[in-house]
């Protein structure tokens, strides 16, 4: 698990997302990622968009795990992302969001107010379409499962 870790925030991009991959199938099928999310949350201030993305992956793959309430403590900070300097980053989360809600249904009115309060025009002209889209798409799919 170590060196999974250690890859996973590699500035070697290769090597980043196969640790990505591979932590998030193990996050699928039990909760031995979950000691890990300190480490994400602290991941979520880095400078790299990339790290960035994947801390948030990785936090919304263990919400299965989280009794303990990690996520629901922290929820305005992983929402803030919606907002990230990088809209990759926003897009990202905005996908993983009805993943999110299935595993915490409790945090369905935080995700839908969040989203519904739009982010893309803080994005530049040439990704508010995309940024929007995606919102719209996540919004569909969490009100579907209401």
């Amino acid at each position: 698990m170590e060196r999974l870790i250690a890859a996973l925030w590699s500035a070697n991009a290769a090597a980043g997302y196969a640790a990505l991959d591979r932590l998030l199938e193990m996050s699928r099928k039990s909760d031995a990622v979950y000691a890990c999310m300190d480490e994400f949350f602290a991941r979520l201030g880095c400078g790299s968009s990339y790290v960035r993305i994947r801390a948030l992956a990785l936090i919304v793959a263990n919400a299965p795990w989280d009794a303990a309430g990690h996520i629901d403590r922290r929820i305005g900070e992983i929402l803030s992302h919606l907002r990230d300097p990088r809209p990759v980053t926003a897009r990202r989360l905005i996908q993983d969001l009805p993943a999110l809600v299935r595993a915490k249904p409790a945090l369905r009115g935080a995700v839908l107010e969040a989203l519904r309060a739009g982010a893309a025009p803080f994005y530049a002209p040439s990704m508010r379409p995309l940024v929007a889209a995606d919102m719209e798409k996540a919004l569909r799919a969490i009100e579907a499962e209401a």
